[in-house]
């Protein structure tokens, strides 16, 4: 007989391993223990839910930051696009101060057709 556990030889009717001490099992008890499903250790989960809970916080805080920086992009363009309407707005007044300034030179410089 073999330990299914770390596959020392095992002398006659042995009850458990002289070299690791668990359990020798025969017949289907053998195929059970083969076929146990390994042991997860609690610190690999920690881990995992640790990385999950990281990553969830970073596209969280991410996704938080790219809408605050849409936000002030829009902001900024709110403001330039109110300060070239404010300019264009200026400059109409000045063509019309100007406009206004030389209509009467143009009054005078048109002869008076009127019979």
């Amino acid at each position: 007989m073999q330990c299914g556990v770390c596959g020392v030889a095992a002398p006659g009717q042995a009850d458990s391993c002289p070299s690791c001490g668990h359990p020798i099992l025969e017949g289907p008890a053998v195929a059970a223990a083969a076929v146990r499903a390994p042991r997860v250790s609690p610190g690999l989960i920690r881990t995992v839910v640790y990385a999950v809970m990281i990553f969830g916080a970073a596209r969280y805080f991410t996704r938080l930051y790219a809408a605050y920086l849409d936000a002030e992009q829009e902001r900024v363009e709110s403001a330039l696009l109110g300060q070239a309407l404010e300019r264009k707005k200026e400059m109409r007044l000045a063509e019309q101060e100007i406009e206004e300034a030389d209509e009467p030179s143009r009054v005078a410089e048109e002869p008076a057709s009127k019979p």
